[in-house]
């Protein structure tokens, strides 16, 4: 069988990390709320604060939020599995600021990570993955094959564009969604 290059792109926040359900936790602690996670049902996290919460994301990263972030031993399991097989590679839209924190934050939770891997870039869609995994549907518009990671944000609407794409936030259909697009791309190819 014929071997191929085959390019899997991960975010990182909110996929990889716990980053809206710790930010959530600061942000109900610090303005005295009970903003539930489940009733967030935009990407505009900031829609749904206080209006004195207006520098939450800024007051979060820098109280030491990012330390807080944390994975999961399925996501590190399929991240090695994935890693193994494909060229892998975080991808993050986030502000050059909290780049070295991300990185280190890789780091820490993949003994495998090389800085390499990850990409900084605030229009995912451009990038040329054969797969994109992100929980954010306008940075899958316009690649090749998308997943969306689960989250109250991203529930398909009855006019969903996105229908067609797995969705999901189980780690092992992850992999063998990248499994099977591999295996077509080959029989594709031969």
């Amino acid at each position: 069988m014929t071997e191929i290059s085959f390019y899997v792109g991960v975010d990182i926040d909110n996929v990889v990390n716990d980053y809206c359900i710790k930010l959530l936790d600061y942000y109900n602690k610090k303005y005295n709320d009970n903003l539930r996670y489940d009733k967030i049902r935009t990407y505009d996290f900031q829609s749904y604060c206080k209006p004195e919460a207006q520098n939450i994301f800024d007051e979060f990263v820098t109280g030491g939020g990012l330390k807080t972030l944390e994975t999961t031993k399925e996501c590190k399991t399929a991240l090695y599995e994935l890693n193994q097989k494909y060229d892998l590679r975080f991808v993050t839209s986030s502000y050059p600021l909290i780049v070295k924190e991300k990185s280190d934050m890789l780091s820490k939770w993949f003994d495998w990570f090389n800085p390499k891997q990850l990409i900084v870039c605030q229009e995912k869609w451009k990038l040329d993955f054969d797969i994109m995994i992100d929980d954010r549907l306008d940075f899958l518009s316009g690649c090749e094959h998308g997943i969306i990671f689960k989250q109250p944000w991203n529930v398909p609407s009855e006019d969903d564009e996105y229908s067609s794409m797995l969705r999901t936030n189980c780690w092992n259909d992850i992999v063998k969604e990248c499994d099977w697009y591999y295996k077509d791309k080959l029989n594709y190819i031969d």
